[in-house]
């Protein structure tokens, strides 16, 4: 799952590690964009690396939704979004247009794409690049602890 808040992420700011580490963060929004990237840049990178084993995987924005993301949030945008609730869709909204992606059929084979909601858009050219793909991969196993194998690459 991203978001279109994925437009806000910038994983070369700085180094990694301080990104990860809040260090580099100048708020909860640039915070939420970040992670987004980072998700839509693993869903590539799975896609490169076990796409040739029949692993289908795209990233999706499923609308604006009223969750409680919001409720703690007491910056600007976050008060004026909390305000902004009752123009905002049920999370069932949400989670039924992602169920139909993976239900329809006709996209089986349909991989490393970005969709928003149900249509397939661009994501930014950060989210593809595969070089920082590799190292968000690679960094995340080693802070994690998890050993690197031989695998699909």
């Amino acid at each position: 799952m991203s978001s279109e808040a994925h437009r806000n992420g910038d994983l070369r700011r700085a180094v990694l590690e301080a990104i990860v580490r809040g260090d580099a963060w100048k708020g909860g929004f640039q915070a939420y964009g970040d992670t987004k990237l980072a998700n839509a840049l693993f869903t590539f990178e799975s896609v490169r690396r076990w796409g040739t084993h029949g692993i289908t995987a795209n990233a999706v924005h499923p609308g604006v939704l009223r969750t409680r993301i919001w409720r703690k949030n007491r910056s600007a945008p976050g008060l004026l979004l909390n305000l902004a609730k009752g123009l905002m869709a049920k999370p069932e909204v949400g989670g039924r247009a992602v169920m139909r992606l993976v239900e329809d059929r006709a996209r089986d084979e349909v991989t490393g794409r970005y969709f928003k909601v149900e249509t397939e858009v661009a994501a930014t050219a950060q989210a593809y690049d595969e070089d920082l793909a590799r190292e968000l991969w690679d960094r995340s196993l080693e802070w994690t602890g998890v050993p690197r194998t031989g695998g699909p690459r």
